[in-house]
């Protein structure tokens, strides 16, 4: 009897144990992991499942992330244990109150303070003024096109009150796998966008990327010709539409999406118009040179670092150009990366390690399809044989396009071939997502409330309904 009474009594106790844990670390938990002089937040959802095992997600809202899984969790005693493989990172901290933990965030061999105190928010998210409500006073469709191979791409088309016809436009995305709305950080450009233009009564269509959302296709190994094809099945959709124009018909291009309008506006002569946000006009190997010094000064780096990536850039980016085959330019382009790594300054030897662990894998981008044509490419090509109107506008403190060079050279290449209906803008204190920022560097994107300068959007809407209306005429 008093064994099985014991055994009783212990069994309790493990009971009581069990969910003074539950009861204890349930929840969400928000702290601020500090770095390289840059604060993000972290938020962390802990609870238990059925089978009483702990389980987690991670949000990083100030980078626009959500529901990261967290792969293996536990809380033994006081302690805290998470693991995240896919980040290369993991979390160790101690319960010193029922609202508050103290420990350690671990990532790519680098230690962080990171002390967590309980939330009642469930989930944080970035506020963004901008983003319309679900309530529009304009006409949402998903729709579906398809490219000439028959893969089909999925979008939304905003129409306008009223009969029309209306001017209308194809939103076309910047670099990396986007959705409709361009979405980054918590932001989304071209709901933004769209919602303000179908309001001033211009047709808005705007895509996911192929392998994105609901389009078809494999983005991975897509090419930015790829995109552009991509972006004329878009412009010949929206052309056959009811209560669209077709003579009023154009591409509004962002970042990369600056570089698909003119190339289909070159092959294409019933584009209406483009317009070209933060668009290249220079060649990119020039472009990254100079995006990589930029970005690099407005978070801090000394000039020897500049001197010594840009040394190191220009090499790697001339090796590429050359088109050796693929395993030579590697061994080449892996013998820079271990010079650049030895040659680094760093706090404690993990950082290194960790550093060097980062320019390795960064090789393996270098050779993806649309990297190996990007490299080559030349906007000039295109720019010249463009020959209906052009507005190309960049902000001021836009780190990744420069406005000067960039304007200065479409405007001289567009009036190449003649053509004069070019009409370039630079707008003061906006950066590369046309948001009011303090230093352009792509760190403050997240913080910025800000999604797109209402300035920005009026300038875009103001030239496209300022347009003479063509008559059938096509563009050159």
């Amino acid at each position: 009897m008093k064994k099985s009474l014991l055994s009783f009594v212990l069994f309790l106790i493990m009971i009581q144990t069990s969910l003074f844990a539950q009861q204890t670390i349930e929840g969400s938990w928000t702290g601020k992991l500090s770095f390289s002089g840059q604060s993000l937040r972290m938020v962390i959802h802990l609870k238990f499942n059925d089978q009483g095992e702990l389980t987690s997600t991670l949000d990083s809202p100030d980078q626009g992330a959500f529901g990261i899984k967290v792969q293996s969790a536990s809380f033994t005693g006081d302690s805290l244990t998470l693991i995240l493989p896919p980040l290369m990172a993991g979390y160790a901290g101690k319960l010193v109150h029922t609202d508050s933990i103290q420990g350690v965030w671990k990532q790519a061999g680098l230690s962080f303070t990171l002390n967590l105190n309980r939330t009642e928010e469930k989930e944080i998210r970035l506020r963004r003024p901008q983003d319309p409500s679900e309530n529009v006073s304009y006409l949402n469709t998903e729709v579906r096109f398809y490219h000439p191979s028959g893969m089909a791409l999925a979008g939304t088309l905003s129409l306008p009150q009223g009969e029309g016809p209306f001017p209308a436009v194809v939103l076309v995305s910047g670099s990396g796998p986007q959705n409709r709305d361009e979405e980054l950080m918590g932001h989304k450009p071209f709901l933004v966008m769209a919602d303000f233009l179908v309001k001033q009564g211009i047709v808005v269509l705007r895509y996911d990327d192929r392998g994105v959302g609901a389009s078809d296709g494999d983005f991975s190994k897509a090419t930015t010709l790829d995109f552009a094809e991509d972006a004329t099945a878009a412009l010949m959709f929206l052309r056959a539409q009811k209560h669209v124009d077709s003579n009023r018909c154009g591409l509004i291009g962002h970042s990369e999406g600056g570089l698909i309008a003119p190339i289909v506006a070159s092959k294409m002569p019933e584009v209406s118009f483009i317009v070209l946000l933060a668009a290249p006009g220079i060649p990119s190997d020039e472009l990254m040179l100079r995006q990589g010094q930029l970005i690099a000064e407005a978070q801090g780096a000394t000039p020897g670092e500049i001197r010594l990536t840009q040394k190191s850039n220009r090499a790697i980016f001339q090796i590429l150009k050359e088109g050796d085959d693929q395993e030579s330019s590697r061994k080449r382009i892996q013998l820079i990366m271990n010079e650049l790594g030895d040659s680094l300054t760093v706090a404690h030897p993990g950082q290194k390690e960790a550093l060097q662990k980062q320019l390795d894998a960064g090789i393996e981008q270098l050779f993806s399809p649309w990297f190996q044509q990007f490299i080559r490419f030349d906007p000039s090509v295109y720019l010249q044989k463009v020959f209906c109107p052009v507005l190309a506008i960049n902000g001021s403190k836009d780190r990744q396009v420069p406005a000067d060079v960039n304007l200065a050279a479409i405007d001289s290449l567009v009036r190449t071939n003649g053509n004069t209906q070019v009409s370039t803008r630079k707008l003061e204190g906006l950066n590369h997502l046309f948001q009011t920022a303090e230093t352009g560097s792509p760190a403050e994107y997240a913080t910025i409330e800000e999604t797109f300068a209402p300035v920005a959007l009026e300038v875009i809407s103001s030239w496209i309904l300022s347009l003479p209306q063509a008559e059938g005429k096509p563009n050159r």
